[in-house]
């Protein structure tokens, strides 16, 4: 518990509001409506789909960059993969979740048709909290690799 108090600190607050709205984005994301018993097509989502699928795989990429990056700026080694670990482990949970949710017929397509809205905006917050680490986690790659 130390070492995750510990990701905690080096990361902030802001890091912890933006995974934790990222993993019920995640969970009304997943919560897609089956087909119906007629035989009906599922929902799809087109375009939308695409840029909420970029959305979607930029924010976890973005949280897992910067929790990793605020523990590689100070050396911290074991926070680095738990950072990581953190955020891997909230994806499969609300992945997990959301397709458990999937198969309540009364929740499934409230939670579906919410998603976007959620997913745009987790997207944003996220984009706003972890820009400079992000940046600069970039910046180092991009400089070692010329």
């Amino acid at each position: 518990m130390d070492s995750l108090n510990a990701v905690f600190d080096l990361t902030g607050m802001l890091w912890l509001y933006a995974l934790a709205a990222a993993f019920v984005a995640m969970i009304a994301e997943s919560a897609k409506p089956p087909r119906g018993e007629e035989g009906e097509e599922p929902p799809t989502r087109g375009f939308l789909g695409i840029v909420l699928g970029f959305a979607g795989m930029a924010t976890i990429f973005m949280l897992a960059v910067h929790g990793y990056w605020s523990a590689f700026v100070v050396q911290a080694m074991p926070q680095q993969l738990l950072a990581l670990g953190v955020v891997f482990a909230v994806a499969i949970a609300a992945s997990i979740i959301g397709l458990a949710l999937a198969r309540a017929p009364g929740v499934s397509p409230v939670l579906y048709a919410v998603a976007p809205f959620a997913t745009l905006a987790v997207f944003a917050f996220t984009a706003y909290v972890t820009w400079e680490s992000v940046r600069a986690a970039l910046d180092l790659w991009v400089l070692q690799n010329l």
